[in-house]
Protein backbone atom coordinates (compact mmCIF):
# COMPACT_ATOMS: atom_id res chain seq x y z
CA UNK A 1 0.00 0.00 0.00
CA UNK A 2 2.87 2.37 0.81
CA UNK A 3 4.16 1.90 -2.74
CA UNK A 4 0.79 3.00 -4.18
CA UNK A 5 0.76 6.09 -1.98
CA UNK A 6 4.27 7.05 -3.08
CA UNK A 7 3.53 6.40 -6.76
CA UNK A 8 0.36 8.48 -6.64
CA UNK A 9 2.15 11.26 -4.79
CA UNK A 10 4.99 11.29 -7.35
CA UNK A 11 2.46 11.50 -10.17
CA UNK A 12 0.57 14.34 -8.46
CA UNK A 13 3.75 16.35 -7.89
CA UNK A 14 5.13 15.78 -11.39
CA UNK A 15 1.86 16.74 -13.10
CA UNK A 16 1.55 19.87 -11.00
CA UNK A 17 5.07 20.98 -11.89
CA UNK A 18 4.41 20.20 -15.55
CA UNK A 19 1.48 22.65 -15.41
CA UNK A 20 3.76 25.47 -14.29
CA UNK A 21 7.34 25.59 -12.99
CA UNK A 22 6.34 27.97 -10.22
CA UNK A 23 4.55 25.04 -8.56
CA UNK A 24 7.90 23.33 -7.95
CA UNK A 25 7.92 24.84 -4.45
CA UNK A 26 4.69 23.04 -3.50
CA UNK A 27 4.99 20.04 -1.20
CA UNK A 28 2.35 17.54 -0.11
CA UNK A 29 1.03 19.89 2.58
CA UNK A 30 0.95 23.11 0.55
CA UNK A 31 -2.52 24.58 0.16
CA UNK A 32 -2.93 25.10 -3.58
CA UNK A 33 -5.27 28.05 -3.29
CA UNK A 34 -3.39 29.94 -0.59
CA UNK A 35 -0.21 29.50 -2.62
CA UNK A 36 -1.69 31.02 -5.75
CA UNK A 37 -2.47 28.11 -8.06
CA UNK A 38 -4.19 29.25 -11.24
CA UNK A 39 -7.81 28.06 -11.30
CA UNK A 40 -7.55 26.75 -14.86
CA UNK A 41 -4.37 24.86 -13.97
CA UNK A 42 -6.18 23.33 -11.01
CA UNK A 43 -9.21 22.24 -13.04
CA UNK A 44 -7.12 20.68 -15.80
CA UNK A 45 -4.98 19.02 -13.08
CA UNK A 46 -8.10 17.45 -11.55
CA UNK A 47 -9.30 16.24 -14.96
CA UNK A 48 -5.90 14.65 -15.61
CA UNK A 49 -6.07 12.85 -12.26
CA UNK A 50 -9.55 11.53 -13.02
CA UNK A 51 -8.42 10.32 -16.43
CA UNK A 52 -5.16 8.73 -15.20
CA UNK A 53 -6.81 6.77 -12.38
CA UNK A 54 -10.17 6.29 -14.13
CA UNK A 55 -12.10 7.75 -11.23
CA UNK A 56 -14.74 10.42 -10.86
CA UNK A 57 -14.36 13.03 -8.14
CA UNK A 58 -17.44 15.03 -7.30
CA UNK A 59 -16.85 18.65 -8.31
CA UNK A 60 -18.19 19.84 -4.97
CA UNK A 61 -15.14 18.20 -3.34
CA UNK A 62 -12.62 20.09 -5.45
CA UNK A 63 -12.34 22.99 -3.01
CA UNK A 64 -11.65 20.58 -0.14
CA UNK A 65 -8.97 18.71 -2.08
CA UNK A 66 -6.56 21.61 -1.75
CA UNK A 67 -3.36 19.70 -0.91
CA UNK A 68 -1.49 16.82 -2.50
CA UNK A 69 -1.90 14.67 0.60
CA UNK A 70 -5.70 15.18 0.54
CA UNK A 71 -5.82 14.33 -3.16
CA UNK A 72 -3.73 11.24 -2.50
CA UNK A 73 -6.20 10.01 0.14
CA UNK A 74 -9.19 10.70 -2.10
CA UNK A 75 -7.65 8.80 -5.01
CA UNK A 76 -6.88 5.81 -2.81
CA UNK A 77 -10.44 5.87 -1.47
CA UNK A 78 -11.89 6.00 -4.99
CA UNK A 79 -9.65 3.17 -6.19
CA UNK A 80 -10.99 0.95 -3.40
CA UNK A 81 -14.63 1.57 -4.39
Amino acid sequence: MKKNINNIEKFLVSRLIKKNQRYVKFDKNTNFFKSGIDSLDYLSYMFEIEKKYQIKINHSKYIKLNKINKLNKEILKKLKE
